[in-house]
């Protein structure tokens, strides 16, 4: 999908600019017509114990600060310190339309120059603002794709899926067009809890043609909502659901309890002994459509897990394509 690969590219392509939305989401940059979205406080994450831990994890894999220092060298950035937040919106999810506002903290010169030296870059205004657009093949995939961004100030860049839509999107910030602060049109969106670093939102879903679920209780799903974060010495995750009707809701909260039950079970056994006594507590409730559910895990308890993970990554991790893992057991 357009819009998964866009965000993908913009984590890297976008690094290379500069900053405005660190920090919670700020829905005074979120256009009053959205239906979702989604915003990552990249600063937050990094400087949370989570983040660390992984980071501490992801600096231990062989290629990872070689490919830091290419960064560096190549677009003028570190990825691990200049980008400060990530906010995304569109509106229909699901739809290819979306825009990103990208806050990083480095000039936006060299990217500028980077963009400008491709063959099929051409560039357009809007107001008192430079559009830049570029056409190219995407890895893994034989289609062309234009791409089209704006770096807003000093501070600041918006991409977007097409040019009206990144037209409309710099409206947004020059105040010319009505914000989600002012229509608040995204009625799902939750008060946003102290620690979150992640945040999604997401109404009137109608699923594409032929893209519908496979579980029939998903198919009504008509507004999603989610944080998670880590305050208190813990991580939490925070999830509600408006399902199609009050009996969707029912099977949706009895399957979720029943799959953690499952989960109980089996971390009895005596190979998931280290996985035992984690100290989380999970909460599944709502009331009519809604299905809420609420967890947290203490971060020392997350530790133990990657740590599991990690000792035991050969045992659990990906198998051969075709193979069951007896099958592998037998062949060696």
């Amino acid at each position: 999908m357009k819009m998964k690969k866009l965000i993908l590219s913009a984590i890297v392509t976008t690094l290379i600019s500069s900053t405005v939305f660190g920090g919670a989401l700020n829905t005074k940059v979120v256009a009053g017509d959205a239906s979702w979205v989604a915003h990552a406080d990249i600063d937050a994450i990094l400087t949370s114990e989570l983040g660390k831990m992984f980071l501490a994890v992801a600096e231990k894999k062989e290629g990872f600060a070689k490919g830091i220092e290419a960064m560096k060298k190549e677009f003028g950035c570190d990825p691990l310190t200049d980008i400060r937040g990530i906010t995304a919106y569109g509106p229909q999810l699901g739809d290819r339309a979306g825009v990103l506002v990208v806050d990083v903290t480095v000039a936006s010169d060299k990217l500028i120059d980077l963009l400008k030296a491709k063959k099929s870059y051409k560039s357009a205004e809007h107001g008192r603002h430079v559009i830049h657009q570029w056409t190219e093949v995407k890895k893994h995939s034989d289609k062309a794709e234009t791409s089209y961004a704006c770096f807003y100030d000093n501070k600041t860049i918006v991409i977007a899926t097409d040019l009206k839509r990144l037209a409309g999107a710099l409206d947004v910030l020059d105040g010319k067009a009505d914000s989600l602060a002012k229509t608040n049109a995204i009625e799902s969106l939750p008060e946003i809890a102290k620690g979150a670093f992640f945040v999604l939102a997401a109404d009137k879903i109608v699923f594409p043609k032929g893209k519908a679920p496979r579980a029939l209780i998903l198919k009504g799903v008509s507004a999603v909502s989610g944080q998670g974060g880590e305050a208190d010495g813990s991580v939490f995750v925070s999830v509600r659901v408006l399902a199609g009707s009050d009996e969707d809701a029912v099977n949706m909260r009895t399957f979720i309890q029943g799959f953690l039950a499952l989960g109980m079970m089996m971390r009895q056994q005596e190979k998931f002994a280290d996985l035992q006594n984690l100290g989380e507590k999970i909460d599944v409730g709502g009331k009519g459509k809604e299905v809420q559910v609420d967890a947290t895990i203490p971060v020392k308890s997350v530790a133990r897990i990657l740590a599991f993970i990690q000792e035991h990554r050969a045992q659990f991790g990906p198998r051969k394509r075709g193979l069951r893992r007896g099958d592998e057991e037998m062949r060696e």
